[in-house]
C-alpha cells in the first residue's frame, strides 16, 4: 500500500468486518459482491483486506500481542462453533480492541523493522533508506515528489538528486525536505529530531503560529528539534557519531547511564529494568555494540560498576553496585 499511509480507524473497522466474514468460510454470493464493490471503491481497501487476510505467514514469528491479533483474524470455521452470525460481532470487536492497543500503523507500514533489526531499503529512484530498530515507514515515489512517512523509529536518508521531484520525510510534527543528500530523521516522545549529515535540509513545522517562522534551513553537522508549532534553533553535532547506529554502534560521551539504558532498550525485545532515581548522577563514556545488547550491558556494568540481576525467566535488571538487593 505504498504512499497510502496508515489506514484510518474507520477503515480498519470496515476491513476487519470483511476479514472476519471471509475467514468464517461461508460468505454468501451477495456478501462477496458487496465486498468486491468495497474493494473496488479504493485501492487502499483491497490492499488493507489483503494484508489482514495475509497475516498467517507474516505473523509466524511475531511477538505474543501480534500473534494474538493473528489468531483473531484466522479462526477457521467459527460460525458452527459460535452460532453463525453471532460470532461475527465478537471477532470484529476483538480486532477492533487490538487496533486500540497495538501499533497497527507500524504493522501496515510499507517497510518495518523488529526490535534489534536494521534494514536498508534501496528505492527505485536511486535513493537509499536505512531504517533503524523498531521502525516503520511508508514510501510514495510520485511524479511530483518523493514522500517518506516516518511512523516510528529513525531513518538515514541518502537521497538521489532529482530537482523536479523533492524528497520529503514527513512526521506528524512536520517535514524535512532534502536540499542535498544525507540526513537523519528520528521520532521521539517529544517530537522529531532532524540531523543533517551532508548538504542541507529544509525543516518545516506542520502547524506553526502566525508569529513563528515555519521553516529553517540547516546544514551539515546541524540538528534541530521539530514540534508541530516550531523548529528549534540548530545545534552542532558530530555527524560521524550521529551515524554510528547504522554501523551497529552506540557511542556516548559523558552521558547519564539511565539515558544509555533507554537507548539500549530500543534494540531489545525484553527491556532492561532499572530505577532512574537510583542511577541518577551515574555517567558514562564509551562505545557499545547495538548488535549484542547483552554484551553492551556487560560493558556498561563494568565501566560504571553496575550490578546485573537476572531471574529464572530471563528478565534483566540493573542497580548501582553498592546498593544491596532487597529480599
Amino acid at each position: 500500500m505504498p504512499g497510502a499511509g496508515a489506514p484510518s480507524a474507520d477503515l480498519i473497522h470496515q476491513a476487519a468486518q470483511w476479514a472476519a466474514m471471509i475467514d468464517a468460510g461461508d460468505v454468501t454470493e451477495s456478501e462477496m459482491a458487496a465486498c468486491r464493490a468495497w474493494c473496488a471503491a479504493d485501492p487502499q481497501h483491497q490492499a488493507l483486506l489483503d494484508r489482514m487476510l495475509g497475516f498467517n505467514d507474516r505473523m509466524a514469528a511475531a511477538p505474543f500481542e501480534k500473534a494474538a491479533l493473528h489468531r483473531l483474524l484466522h479462526r477457521r470455521q467459527r460460525r458452527p462453533l459460535l452460532a453463525g452470525a453471532a460470532a461475527l460481532p465478537l471477532l470484529v470487536a476483538g480486532i477492533w480492541a487490538a487496533w486500540q492497543v497495538l501499533p497497527l500503523h507500524s504493522l501496515f507500514a510499507d517497510y518495518r523493522t523488529a526490535p534489534g533489526e536494521q534494514r536498508v531499503v534501496d528505492l527505485a529512484d536511486g535513493s537509499r533508506l536505512t531504517l533503524d530498530t523498531d521502525g516503520a515507514i511508508d514510501v510514495e515515489l510520485g511524479q511530483k515528489q518523493r514522500l517518506v512517512q516516518l511512523r516510528q523509529g529513525q531513518i538515514l536518508a541518502e537521497v538521489a538528486p532529482a530537482r523536479d521531484r523533492p524528497f520529503i520525510v514527513e512526521t506528524p510534527e512536520g517535514t524535512a525536505t532534502a536540499l542535498g543528500t544525507a540526513f537523519i530523521v528520528r521520532r521521539e516522545a517529544r517530537g522529531t529530531l532532524v540531523t543533517v549529515v551532508e548538504s542541507h535540509v529544509r525543516v518545516c513545522a506542520s502547524a506553526p503560529p502566525a508569529h513563528m517562522l515555519p521553516c529553517r534551513d540547516i546544514g551539515p553537522g546541524e540538528s534541530v528539534h521539530l514540534s508541530a508549532r516550531m523548529v528549534t534553533a540548530p545545534k552542532r553535532v558530530d555527524t560521524a557519531r550521529a551515524t554510528l547506529w547504522t554501523q551497529g554502534w552506540l557511542e556516548v560521551d559523558d552521558q547519564e547511564v539511565a539515558d544509555v539504558l533507554i537507548e539500549l532498550n530500543r534494540y531489545r525485545d525484553q527491556p532492561i529494568g532499572f530505577d532512574p532515581t537510583a542511577l541518577r548522577g551515574l555517567r558514562v563514556t564509551g562505545s557499545f555494540p547495538l548488535t549484542d545488547t547483552d554484551q553492551a550491558l556487560q560493558g556498561l556494568a563494568r565501566t560504571t560498576r553496575l550490578h546485573i540481576d537476572r531471574d529464572t525467566d530471563g528478565h534483566v535488571a540493573v542497580r548501582p553496585g553498592d546498593v544491596a538487593q532487597k529480599n
